[in-house]
């Protein structure tokens, strides 16, 4: 994954608000996690349906370590799926989240309509990265780094 610093994050931009059903039947804002956890976003784009399920184990697997960063950390994907009850796994359908904070990249490196993209964002809604490729172990390490750097910079 390659990953950016956002530089708009100094000029107070908030990311989007969102309303998501994940898969265990909730409904996921991310104006919920306001001045309680950072958020790590992995979106998954209709063309990698069959990656969902992998990606949301590894974020399983990594609970704990979102936990200890003071992060919650999801998978988007536009389709629900039924055999998915993970609450870590948010149905978008129709793209809407996916299509308002593909909008947060750098002008002339946003991602592709069918390239998977993450971003990171403060317990505030303001995002600090943004990265597009791979949703794999290594993304998901650095996603925790970055999620690390900024609890050191701003704990409170």
């Amino acid at each position: 994954m390659h990953w950016h610093e956002l530089g708009r994050v100094r000029s107070g931009m908030v990311a989007p608000d969102f309303a998501l059903i994940s898969g265990s039947g909730d409904i996921v804002t991310r104006s919920q996690y306001r001045q309680r956890s950072h958020l790590a976003l992995f979106f998954i784009p209709a063309s990698g349906a069959a990656t969902v399920a992998p990606v949301v184990d590894l974020l399983t697997a990594r609970g704990a370590s979102f936990d200890e960063a003071s992060a919650r950390a999801y998978a988007i994907a536009p389709q629900p799926d039924p055999a998915n009850g993970s609450r870590l796994l948010l149905a978008d359908p129709g793209d809407t989240a996916r299509a308002a904070y593909a909008d947060l990249f750098p002008e002339g490196d946003e991602p592709g309509p069918d390239e998977p993209f993450a971003l990171v964002l403060d317990r505030y809604g303001k995002p600090w990265y943004a990265g597009h490729g791979a949703i794999d172990e290594a993304a998901v390490d650095e996603a925790l780094t970055k999620l690390w750097a900024m609890e050191y910079d701003c704990p409170e």
